[in-house]
């Protein structure tokens, strides 16, 4: 990973000037249960860089006993001493993506998107319903007990860090496409999403057979979207080098959908791959099976 010192954007066609990263201490940054903080649980990592007008901090704790309560788990922004910049989330800033979430419950691993639903607060929502508004994530979507462990991340504009860029077209590097090549039929065996057609393209990103390659060093938001036969359970993954990072499953809705960000060095691929049961025909429509990969910082 480059050194703070190095985390700038460089001049050219379409790129964003940015000051240098910067080290915040967002160490206050609490995991709530509804109004107070989680029961049973403690925050073991947290950091924290303003870049420009935005914060982005990791994070990650644990367990020391199951958790009791019944609200629905979120993040008070306030905790870390900033507060979010509504006006540049653009349209639609209560149902906005602003992060991921990981938890692992014994053998178990759970997805979900920390998802801004109310003022200057954060919500997990699970990550198996239609995108940024998916049920409510509170203890009774796993069974946590001493040594389970949930982490995640957070990037969002900050009140008094000046900026106007929106969050929505923060990118230096971006490529999308729309229509699907192959497989025609989604089947138990785990495969590739080819897609066809390239809208747009800017940087230095490359594409073949299914898979991105990127050219600079950086996070990277991921979206992909693809519709087929309704009666079946499909499971879409994305892929580093190879190797699965995260999965999204969703049951005879027709469409299955899987988005994340990722810190990605030069010369790593990225693809989404694709299996269900029974097996799923693909809906051949450019409007509506597509892949998208921006350079975030």
């Amino acid at each position: 990973m480059p050194k703070q010192s190095d985390l700038f954007f460089a001049g050219g066609a379409g790129a964003i000037s940015q000051p240098k990263v910067e080290a915040y201490d967002a160490s206050g940054l609490v995991l709530r249960d509804g109004t107070g903080p989680l029961p049973n649980f403690t925050m073991d990592e947290v950091t924290g860089h303003r870049i420009g007008g935005f914060l982005r901090v990791t994070w990650k704790g644990s367990f020391s006993a199951a958790p009791t309560g019944s609200g629905n788990w979120n993040i008070d922004i306030g905790s870390m001493g900033v507060t979010l910049d509504e006006t540049r989330l653009g349209s639609g800033a209560y149902s906005i993506k602003l992060g991921n979430i990981l938890a692992r419950d014994g053998g178990a691993t759970l997805y979900g998107v920390a998802s801004y639903t109310s003022s200057n607060f954060v919500q997990f929502l699970v990550q198996h319903d239609s995108p940024f508004s998916g049920a409510a994530w509170s203890q009774s979507y796993g069974s946590f007990t001493s040594g389970d462990t949930v982490s995640g991340d957070l990037y969002f504009p900050v009140v008094g860090w000046s900026e106007s860029e929106l969050v929505s077209t923060f990118a230096t590097q971006q490529k999308a496409y729309n229509g699907i090549t192959s497989p025609t039929t989604i089947t138990a065996s785990i495969a590739p999403l080819v897609y066809t057609n390239e809208e747009y393209s800017e940087g230095s990103i490359t594409y073949s057979g299914g898979d991105f390659t990127v050219n600079e060093a950086g996070y990277y938001q991921i979206e992909a979207f693809i519709q087929h036969s309704g009666s079946s359970t499909v499971t879409l993954y994305t892929f580093v080098d190879g190797s699965a990072k995260q999965r999204n499953q969703t049951s005879n809705l027709g469409y299955s959908f899987i988005y994340g960000t990722y810190y990605l060095n030069a010369g790593q691929t990225f693809g989404v791959r694709a299996n269900c049961t029974p097996n799923a025909t693909v809906t051949a429509s450019n409007d509506t099976n597509r892949i998208t990969i921006k350079k975030l910082l």
